[in-house]
Order: C-alpha cells, then sequence, then structure tokens
C-alpha cells in the first residue's frame, strides 16, 4: 500500500495532511467497496473527536462484512498493485534526487553559489556552519533581500519547520537555494551520476545504492523489492530526468 497523503514534495504532503486532503485515485481503488472507503473516511477526518474510536471502528460495517465467518473471500486483503509500488518508488526517487543535490552544492564555483554564501554567513551568527529557524526569521524580518531570496528562504524555513527541524546545515542550505537552473546543466547531473555508480555500465544498480545510504532498506525504497544480485538498475536516462522534474516508469 501507501500513504493517504502525497505530493511532489514534503511540503506538499505536509500541507495534504493539515487540511485534511485525501482521495482514493484509479485504478488501485475502482473495485473497492463504498463500505471500505467509508471506513477510512472515519478514520482520517480532521477533528479528532469526531473519528472512530477503536470500539466504533470494530463496529463499522466494513469491519462486520469481513469478519463474518460465513465469507473468508471477504477476509482477504488485496495490495500491492502495479500504481502502488509506482508511488513507493517515486518516494524513494526523491530522496536520491535530494542526495544528488546536495552533491552538487558541494560542488559549486564561486560564479555559480553567487550570494548564497554571504547570505548564508550573516545569518550564520555563532559561525558554526548551522543556520536555526530564528536566524532565519530574523533574515526575513530584517528585510534587504530580493524577492527571489527571499520567497526560496522562506520556503526552505515553512519545510524545516513542518518537517520538525529546527536547523540547516549550509551543505543542505546550499541544495535548497542554489539556482535550479544549476541542476539542470548535464555536466552537473553526470557529475553526480557518476559519483553515485561505482560498477561498469551506464547505470545505477542496487549495490550503488546501498552503499550511497549505507543499507538495503532504502535501496529497495528507490528500486522496489530485488534481490541483492541487483537485477534492477536506474539509468543515466532516468537519473536525468529525475534531476530535471520527471522519471521514467518502466
Amino acid at each position: 500500500g501507501y500513504p493517504p497523503f502525497y505530493g511532489d514534495s514534503d511540503n506538499q504532503i505536509f500541507d495534504s495532511v493539515r487540511t485534511g486532503r485525501f482521495d482514493f485515485p484509479s485504478p488501485d481503488w475502482d473495485c473497492i467497496s463504498d463500505a471500505a472507503k467509508d471506513f477510512i473516511c472515519c478514520l482520517l477526518r480532521k477533528v479528532p473527536s469526531t473519528r472512530l474510536t477503536a470500539s466504533q471502528a470494530l463496529k463499522h460495517k466494513w469491519i462486520k462484512e469481513q469478519t463474518e465467518d460465513d465469507q473468508p473471500e471477504k477476509r482477504r486483503v488485496h495490495h500491492g498493485s502495479a500504481k502502488s509500488v509506482t508511488f513507493k518508488k517515486f518516494l524513494g526517487m526523491q530522496k536520491l534526487k535530494k542526495a544528488a543535490l546536495a552533491h552538487i552544492a558541494t560542488h559549486l564555483t564561486q560564479a555559480e553559489m553567487g550570494e548564497l554564501g554571504e547570505l548564508f554567513r550573516s545569518m550564520d551568527a555563532e559561525e558554526n556552519g548551522v543556520i536555526t529557524l530564528r536566524e532565519m526569521d530574523n533574515a526575513l524580518t530584517n528585510g534587504g533581500l530580493n524577492e527571489d531570496v527571499r520567497t526560496e528562504l522562506k520556503k526552505l524555513r515553512e519545510d524545516l519547520s513542518l518537517s520538525g527541524e529546527d536547523k540547516v546545515y549550509w551543505r543542505d542550505f546550499l541544495a535548497a537555494m542554489m539556482d535550479k537552473s544549476v541542476v539542470m546543466q548535464e555536466d552537473k547531473i553526470r557529475m553526480a551520476f557518476d559519483h553515485f555508480h561505482k560498477s561498469e555500465g551506464n547505470y545505477l544498480l542496487f549495490s550503488d545504492l546501498v552503499e550511497l545510504f549505507g543499507g538495503e532498506a532504502q535501496a529497495r525504497e528507490i528500486m522496489g523489492d530485488v534481490g541483492a544480485d541487483g537485477d534492477c538498475r536506474i539509468s543515466y536516462e532516468d537519473f536525468r530526468q529525475l534531476m530535471t522534474g520527471s522519471f521514467s516508469e518502466d
């Protein structure tokens, strides 16, 4: 399965959670009963006091239907559709993209970095390579920022707040704030790809992702449930499309 709230970024996902916005996408939910959908809606009501309690949930029509002794077939829950696999892959690919952005950020030239270095130093009151939410708020309040920088900084600040983080490191600051046209450059994308893939050929293998993220769990989020022999792979074209806004679905 997959989470009820989703979006193209952490910010959009948190926004969906905050507003209680979700749906039942096709084709996954086409054959799901209205009773099952109502059960989910009752559990995901935005106002906590209106949600079903555990005892109320056990008395819901759908639960009763699934536990009737004379209808064993109804007790089987089907999952793992092609779309749910694709969605899980999408979430994993976003982690790969973030790792690539961080790598690119650490290899920016002074010209590509522009005024970001000076901006970071002006906010880093303790000069420890870390900016806190308070320091970021001070920069936004005091003014002196051009509109583009202000917009990106506000977005970064909101992302941090929603994710529960209270600080951002220099490398992550650069990754979030750097000129997006830099990310689109072929040589930057190729640099990150070549850094990640350790095997021969023009592909990222399962073993490459295990080494990159330090374990199989996150590697499986990106490639799916594949064997340790790494029979799945990510082509450079898939990686390039990921970095420029999308990725191909096999």
